[in-house]
């Protein structure tokens, strides 16, 4: 699956940025929106990411190719 391919540990980051913008904005974990708010807001992020990381290695991986 595609995000076996990426650490853990950015989707866990990810998390946690989804987490404190949403109580940055008045959303804290009592809210009744919290949770579906965290959900939507963690799976378009996600969705963001994972575009700009297969970018950026589709980018690396054409400037090695080049000079070899």
């Amino acid at each position: 699956m595609f995000v076996s391919y990426f650490p853990t540990t950015i989707f866990q980051r990810l998390r946690q940025v989804v987490q404190k913008t949403l109580e940055d904005n008045g959303i804290d974990s009592n809210h009744s929106f919290y949770e579906p708010c965290t959900e939507r807001l963690y799976s378009l992020c996600k969705s963001f990411l994972k575009v700009s990381l297969l970018r950026s290695l589709l980018v690396a991986s054409k400037w090695a190719t080049s000079y070899v």
